[in-house]
């Protein structure tokens, strides 16, 4: 597996713990937010790297 594959899923990982950690106000549909779209981005990763 290539390495660039994994980016999306990193990024999407960054992008929920600055959700979790940095937003106070509707923290839970953030984060809810921040979780769809980490699926998403885990998802493309398995595509990417079929």
């Amino acid at each position: 597996m290539e390495a660039l594959a994994f980016i999306p899923l990193l990024l999407a990982t960054l992008g929920l713990f600055i959700a979790s950690v940095y937003s106070k106000k509707e923290k839970k549909t953030w984060l809810i937010i921040a979780f769809i779209i980490w699926l998403l981005a885990f998802v493309f990763t398995l595509i990417l790297n079929r």
